[in-house]
């Protein structure tokens, strides 16, 4: 049932949940009968009975958005808005990080193949020594034993 404001004369404005057919409603304080009125209900869409579907990439189908916020619990998804701040840019910067790790990696290694003649074998060898890995830290020295 939807909530509705009514009116009464005597005290002024109070709401409560009602069919919508109903216009008249007893008072609480005095119950003599007050009036409907009219009011902007909140536009919520996908929640509270809006039923309107729209088409979900994620999911690949149509679903309301309390649907899709079902279906991404059940799927263990996790909302943007629920990360801690800056998780999604330290991420990006981690991640370039990353990147700019392995394209310097790939350079040495590119280099090491030309100082030996096109030796490939030799070249990674020499870029992925225990020392070098070690020095990076792509490679725990408590590893070693």
């Amino acid at each position: 049932m939807p909530r509705y404001d009514f009116k009464c004369s005597e005290h002024g404005l109070f709401e409560d949940l009602v069919p919508w057919t109903q216009d008249t409603l007893p008072c609480p304080q005095c119950s003599q009968p007050s009036t409907k009125q009219v009011c902007m209900p909140a536009k919520t869409p996908g929640r509270w009975g809006d039923s309107a579907s729209k088409f979900i990439p994620a999911f690949g189908r149509e679903m309301t958005s309390m649907e899709a916020d079902a279906e991404a619990k059940k799927r263990g998804l996790v909302s943007e808005h629920d990360l801690p701040k800056n998780y999604i840019e330290d991420r990006l910067e981690a991640q370039d990080a990353d990147a700019a790790a392995h394209h310097k990696t790939m350079d040495s290694f590119i280099e090491k193949k030309k100082e030996f003649n096109g030796d490939a074998s030799r070249a990674w060898t020499e870029v992925f020594s225990t020392e070098n890995m070690v020095k990076t830290g792509t490679l725990d020295s408590a590893a070693l034993g």
